[in-house]
């Protein structure tokens, strides 16, 4: 029964504080990137790397429902080390970078906690437009015994890249009215690349990241509830 009442008050203050319009957020995210890597002839160990993801978003709130869309830069990375495999008798380390022009776009909910206070978790797609990528390999083949006469030694890999990619993302965020145009957002996010980095390997290179997520956003027209919020 108080899950009930939990429901209801959340439905109700929904209906209560809904405010429709166009707005404006401009987004700074910063986190931890990794890549899901699976290869046939050796197998990987992902140390984590720091992802940038700044967007530049355009929305528009209907009732609760809240919809985006926009343009953003990411920046994507790893770092591997060999463990199984034909080169796991050497010291291998490869470095992936990778770098997107994203079209975002994104449904979300919003449930008003309090006038100002509201928890907002979403959904998203993006279409991400490979900017640039390179792969550096650092081997030690002091570490090999057959090889140890070798000093170490290192190189840079750059291969063709698919041009489209597609990301998939879950996220929740809080959002504070500060007035009745301005609100901050802040809230984690994560993300996953459907589609291989390289064309000719559909395993390879799957990028995800874990980000934090701060906004600024600028609603452009308000629809209050005034007879309502007048009479409290």
């Amino acid at each position: 029964m108080k899950n009930v009442f939990v429901l209801l008050f959340l439905f109700g203050n929904s209906i209560i504080y809904a405010q429709d319009g166009l707005f404006i957020e401009p987004v700074v995210g910063a986190g931890l990137s990794s890549t899901s890597v699976h290869y046939s002839e050796f197998k990987f160990k992902d140390v984590p790397k720091f992802t940038f993801n700044p967007q530049l978003l355009l929305g528009y709130k209907y009732h609760n429902f809240i919809f985006k869309t926009g343009i953003g830069y990411l920046k994507t990375g790893s770092t591997g080390i060999v463990y199984e495999g034909f080169l796991s008798e050497i010291s291998t380390i490869q470095y992936q970078y990778n770098n997107y022009l994203t079209i975002p776009l994104s449904v979300a909910y919003n449930f008003p906690i309090s006038p100002r206070l509201s928890i907002v978790p979403g959904v998203s797609y993006s279409l991400g437009f490979l900017t640039s990528t390179e792969s550096s390999v650092v081997i030690d083949y002091s570490a090999s015994p057959a090889s140890s006469y070798l000093s170490s030694d290192a190189f840079i890999m750059k291969r063709p890249a698919s041009g489209t990619n597609s990301f998939a993302g879950i996220q929740v965020e809080a959002d504070y009215k500060i007035n009745s145009n301005f609100y901050i957002s802040a809230g984690p996010e994560a993300q996953y690349k459907f589609s291989p980095t390289f064309p000719d390997n559909t395993d390879f290179f799957r990028p995800y990241t874990y980000t934090l997520n701060v906004g600024l956003k600028y609603c452009f027209a308000q629809k209050h509830a005034e007879s309502i919020t007048q009479s409290k």
